[in-house]
């Protein structure tokens, strides 16, 4: 009877072995997954960062041609700003610039083209699925000095500033389907 004990413990040494080697397998299938997803989660961040800095590039590029372009007058707008393609007016503002209103839903980024916004052209070729691009919307100016009500300053000392800007930014990452819009708003004074 001796000898079928110890057959009998060698089976059960086997099969503890293998139950040992089944829970090993499972913990070491579940820590591949879970790095797999971190990989993931680590490139998706990375994919959202690149675009927002694309989209904070665009807005940068639109403040300094806001900046450059000394558009503190009506004629220097209707003449420097209306014309071109990717400048809007928010609505009828000045008598001076014809209205021309933001034709296309900003947050589609399908819908950003050449024929409605502006490249900005700054970053590395490869880095982004598409170059960033902005639109400048002329929200209207305020007359400094004038009180409406009280008319406490007359309108011949009131000086024209500052005009008053929204710009609207996109940024694409790697994946074209990975995009951020950002907005902010501008004041250009003389």
């Amino acid at each position: 009877m001796g000898s079928f004990s110890i057959n009998h413990q060698r089976g059960v040494v086997l099969i503890v072995s293998l139950v040992m080697l089944l829970i090993i397998t499972l913990v070491g299938v579940a820590s591949m997954q879970s790095s797999t997803m971190q990989e993931r989660m680590a490139a998706n961040s990375k994919q959202k960062l690149t675009s927002q800095l694309a989209a904070e590039s665009a807005l940068k590029a639109a403040e300094e041609y806001l900046q450059t372009q000394g558009l503190v007058t009506d004629e220097r707008l209707s003449t420097v700003f209306y014309p071109v393609d990717g400048h809007y007016t928010f609505r009828s503002v000045s008598s001076v610039l014809p209205v021309k209103l933001l034709n296309f839903d900003v947050d589609d980024p399908s819908e950003w083209t050449d024929n409605n916004s502006i490249e900005v052209d700054d970053l590395t070729a490869g880095s982004v699925a598409k170059m960033p691009r902005y639109v400048i919307e002329f929200i209207g100016s305020d007359v400094v000095g004038v009180n409406n009500n009280a008319k406490e300053i007359p309108e011949a000392y009131a000086q024209p500033e500052p005009h008053f800007f929204r710009v609207t930014a996109i940024g694409w990452a790697q994946d074209s389907k990975i995009f951020t819009v950002l907005e902010s708003s501008f004041m250009s004074t003389p």
